[in-house]
């Protein structure tokens, strides 16, 4: 979907260029640093696999071979190698210094994350009405109560973790 966007004109003349296609993306960089926590437990099996899927995101989010060479000449194959680089950063940091304050970031991605998804649906939604194709967004109960439990998650992990710290 994001590549969809990035495509219309009106994505990339629009007063901020391609931030529905980044909003969009922004998900797999949510996936590589939960990807990244999950690789700090104890277990060798749970690492390898958390830094295995680490990775393979990492990988996924560059750009095509021919475009990072046209990185400076091209907003959207850098906005992909951008989150790409910043995926890297944020796993290398996660994995060496496991302190309470990447907790807190990694609960801000998520909901950072809720808010991207519906920016990036609702931007998308608007970009088709302007090519005159309707779409309709609804929520929902069963929306709005996932995202209840999700919230009551996040309210779970960060009292467990506080109780373990003392």
């Amino acid at each position: 979907m994001a590549e969809w966007n990035s495509i219309l004109a009106t994505s990339q003349q629009s007063t901020l260029p391609l931030i529905i296609s980044g909003l969009l993306r922004l998900h797999l960089f949510i996936m590589t640093v939960i990807a990244a926590f999950y690789a700090m437990k104890s277990r060798i099996s749970f690492r390898v696999a958390g830094l295995l899927v680490a990775s393979l995101l990492i990988l996924s989010q560059l750009p095509p071979v021919n475009g990072i060479a046209n990185i400076f000449n091209d907003n959207n194959n850098a906005q992909q190698f951008g989150l790409a680089i910043l995926s890297l950063i944020c796993t290398v940091g996660i994995i060496t210094k496991p302190q309470w304050p990447w907790v807190i970031f990694i609960i801000g991605l998520v909901i950072g994350g809720i808010i991207s998804t519906i920016g990036g649906v609702w931007g998308s939604l608007d970009a088709l009405n302007t090519l005159n194709i309707s779409a309709a967004l609804s929520i929902g109960a069963a929306g709005i109560l996932i995202l209840y439990i999700l919230f009551l998650v996040l309210v779970f992990i960060t009292r467990s973790q506080q109780t373990e710290r003392g």
